[in-house]
């Protein structure tokens, strides 16, 4: 607490009645009276409270100083940090007047125009440094920034000293700089990350192109619903506009029998499941279809959970396959089943007899005297005759449900894989000798042929196609030996005949190698005269193995 101003005013008092006291009483020699004593007294009443007035005006003025130093101390300490923060901010801070000078740049704002120094820079515009095509944008965000209109950020291409492209995202503010209006642009150096979403936006437009050229039909659905295609999709549907197939279900495109099985893999998808790509028949609207492997997963599309699916045309692989197959299971001459095929069918129809407890023949056809017809009319006539032989067998209400197949030259083999009796498949093999004997008609000239057929039973004589072939080959050679036209079913003894058959032959021609064959003559005697009236001259072979048989038993 503060007594300056009260003593001072005390003192002043005390003062002044002193010196009235003395030229009063001394001077003019007046008694002093107590009345001027109170008086006195009743003086220092208003001294003190002026001066205690003094005091607190004095003392509050002490205060005032105290806190405009301590205000002024603060505004230097503020102004430091300030000057500091916006000198080493990471930011882009330009200060320009009115008229759109630039009055100051911080150090960052210097790197990034790649200025050497502040004279570069200070007293151009910023819009010496903005793209021209953004320069509108800029006069207009300056002008709403003097009028205390909000400004949004906006990002801006800027062009350094050096030519190179940078990108800033700006907000512009108005200020008062050195008692003067301002405006202050803070920004912030978005390059890297403008660049990467110019690459991303690059490769999102490939792969938006790629989309739209890719031959891959590309469906994007949800529920069932059709949310987006691209044009390989609309070809491979058959319709012109996405509006054909936006908003309709994906099941509208598929065969009806093939629905059940695609409502379950849509379901096992959005379960997180993967599937196999599986071969769809697409219908189209104008009844015409195609064939489309298809196949699906889950993602994410416009922020929302979807199934992308995948369509690949396979219609013309897939005749490509149908040729292929063609080629390697079917006859080029006469569109039957081949070897291959045959041999498939035949290993099935086996397992089935065995699993099944059944019984199956395959009867094994051979065109009689077909060489002939071929030396003599030319290999095209040949060609001929087997299709027309093809015709009657497939014509046959008999074989209507059998496999027929053409084994090879004139040769043909038929599968019964149904539990026939042996009587029944005797009827069967007569009705096809029967039908084949039949004239045929080739290029206007009536053909006769007929057919030997040897017929094996399965599983009985044999458990694999090679077997039962093979017996069936021997049982339709004994029906040829037999005079042909004719049919035979394979026994254990005729497989024996034709071992002993083929050893002989096998022999014979060793035999002919190693001149194991020589002539002997037996002379003819006639009994009545005892005379020999001839000779035989007999051919005999020397082995042991074979012990001298006659040529006659071969």
């Amino acid at each position: 607490m503060h007594y300056k101003g009260r003593l001072t005013a005390v003192a002043f008092i005390l003062s002044f009645r002193g010196i009235w006291f003395y030229y009063y009483n001394f001077l003019y020699g007046h008694t002093l009276h107590f009345s001027e004593v109170t008086i006195t007294i009743l003086l220092l009443f208003p001294a003190w409270w002026i001066g205690k007035q003094f005091d607190q005006v004095s003392e509050l003025k002490q205060k005032l100083e105290l806190r405009k130093e301590k205000l002024l101390k603060e505004i230097r300490v503020s102004e430091n940090r300030y000057n500091n923060f916006v000198e080493k901010s990471p930011n882009f801070v330009v200060i320009y007047d009115t008229e759109g000078k630039i009055t100051y740049a911080n150090k960052k704002t210097l790197s990034l125009l790649e200025a050497e120094n502040e004279s570069e820079v200070l007293g151009k515009s910023m819009l010496d440094f903005i793209d021209p095509i953004q320069h509108d944008e800029g006069r207009k965000r300056l002008n709403d920034a003097l009028q205390h209109i909000p400004v949004e950020p906006i990002e801006y291409k800027v062009i350094t000293l050096k030519k190179r492209i940078i990108y800033i995202e700006s907000v512009v503010m108005q200020i008062t700089d050195e008692g003067k209006q301002a405006l202050m642009f803070v920004a912030l150096d978005v390059t890297k990350r403008k660049e990467a979403e110019m690459l991303r936006n690059q490769q999102e437009r490939n792969y938006e192109s790629l989309v739209k050229t890719s031959p891959i039909g590309i469906i994007v659905h949800k529920n069932e619903k059709i949310i987006w295609v691209n044009p390989a999709a609309l070809k491979i549907a058959g319709v012109q506009h996405e509006h054909d197939l936006i908003g309709t279900s994906l099941t509208k495109l598929i065969e009806p029998t093939k629905i059940d099985i695609i409502n379950e893999r849509i379901q096992k998808i959005e379960q997180g499941h993967q599937v196999k790509p599986i071969e769809y028949k697409i219908i189209r609207p104008d009844g015409s279809f195609i064939y489309a492997e298809i196949n699906g997963y889950k993602t994410n599309f416009q922020g929302q959970d979807v199934i992308l699916s995948f369509a690949v045309d396979i219609t013309e692989r897939k005749k490509q396959l149908e040729k292929i197959n063609d080629l390697a299971y079917y006859d080029t001459l006469t569109s039957l089943p081949n070897r291959n095929l045959l041999t498939r069918h035949l290993e099935s129809a086996i397992t089935d007899a065995i699993e099944n407890g059944k019984k199956g023949y395959t009867l094994f056809l051979d065109l009689d005297r077909f060489k002939n017809i071929n030396d003599t009319y030319g290999h095209s006539s040949g060609d001929e005759l087997l299709k027309k032989v093809t015709e009657k067998l497939k014509s046959m209400s008999l074989l209507k449900n059998e496999f027929i197949s053409r084994y090879g030259g004139d040769e043909f083999i038929i599968v019964i894989n149904s539990n026939k009796s042996i009587s029944e498949v005797a009827f069967i093999a007569e009705e096809i000798s029967s039908i084949l004997r039949k004239p045929v008609f080739v290029r206007g000239l009536p053909m006769y042929i007929s057919t030997s057929i040897g017929i094996s039973i399965f599983p009985r004589d044999g458990q694999d196609s090679d077997t039962l072939i093979k017996n069936a080959d021997i049982a339709m050679y004994t029906a040829k030996e037999s005079g042909r036209d004719n049919y035979k079913f394979y026994s254990n003894n005729l497989y024996e005949e034709n071992v002993r058959r083929m050893e002989i032959e096998r022999e014979l021609r060793t035999a002919i190698e190693k001149k194991q064959l020589y002539l002997q003559y037996q002379p003819k005697v006639e009994i009545k005269t005892n005379k020999v009236i001839g000779s035989e001259a007999l051919l005999r072979w020397n082995n042991k193995k074979m012990d001298r048989r006659r040529l006659a038993r071969c």
